[in-house]
C-alpha cells in the first residue's frame, strides 16, 4: 500500500513479510546499482513494514517508485513497480461554514465552523482566505477542536461600505488544498 501525501511524509506500507526481511524502496528506474531512498527490516513478531518518507514524490501522480525485499535467506528480490496514486484533495468548504464580519473602522473577521451539512473540519485544518479567484492569501488561520473555529483577522480589507465576496479553501493534513469556494458578505 502506498500513501502519496501532499506536504508530509509519504508513506510505504509491505505485508506477508517474516521478521528479518529488508524492505527498500527507489524512487528512479530499478537496475540494481540505485541506492534506496529508504530501508527498513521487520521487527520481531510482525509480518509487516511501514516506512516513511519525505515526500517520495513531490505531490503529483504518475510516478513511479520501486520495492524490493530481502530475506535472510536470498538475494534482494527483483523491483515491484508501483504508480503513485495521486494525492487527495481537501473537500471544499460549504459557503454556510464562513461568517464574514465586515467592520467599519476595525478589523474585519472570517470564522469558519463545523456545521451540519459541511465539510467536517479537523483540528490543525488550515483555512486560507483570498480576495478573488485568483492570487495569493489575505489571510491564514487553523481550525481549533476547542473553540471550534478558525478566525482570520483581515486588517480592514474587506470593502467597509459595501458587499462583496471572498474565497476560502481548506487544506487538511497529507492533501492538496481544495479548490475556491466564493462567500458573499455584506
Amino acid at each position: 500500500v502506498v500513501e502519496n501525501n501532499f506536504g508530509v511524509a509519504d508513506k510505504v506500507t509491505v505485508s506477508g513479510l517474516t521478521a528479518g526481511d529488508v524492505v527498500k524502496v527507489y524512487v528512479t528506474t530499478y537496475t540494481g546499482t540505485e541506492t534506496p531512498k529508504v530501508t527498513g527490516t521487520v521487527a520481531t513478531g510482525n509480518t509487516s513494514l511501514t516506512l516513511s518518507y519525505a515526500q517520495l514524490d513531490p505531490g503529483d501522480d504518475g510516478e513511479t517508485i520501486y520495492i524490493t525485499v530481502t530475506s535472510t535467506s536470498s538475494t534482494e528480490s527483483s523491483a515491484l513497480s508501483v504508480t503513485l496514486p495521486a494525492p487527495a484533495t481537501s473537500a471544499s468548504l460549504n459557503p454556510a461554514q464562513v461568517t464574514v464580519t465586515n467592520n467599519n473602522g476595525i478589523p474585519d473577521l472570517v470564522e469558519v465552523i463545523n456545521t451540519a451539512g459541511g465539510t467536517t473540519l479537523l483540528n490543525g485544518d488550515v483555512i486560507k482566505v483570498y480576495a478573488g479567484p485568483t492570487g495569493n492569501p489575505i489571510g491564514v488561520g487553523y481550525y481549533s477542536s476547542t473553540s471550534g473555529k478558525a478566525s482570520i483577522g483581515l486588517a480592514q480589507l474587506l470593502n467597509a461600505s459595501a458587499g462583496g465576496s471572498i474565497y476560502v479553501t481548506l487544506s487538511t493534513s497529507g492533501q492538496k488544498e481544495s479548490t475556491r469556494v466564493e462567500v458573499a458578505y455584506d
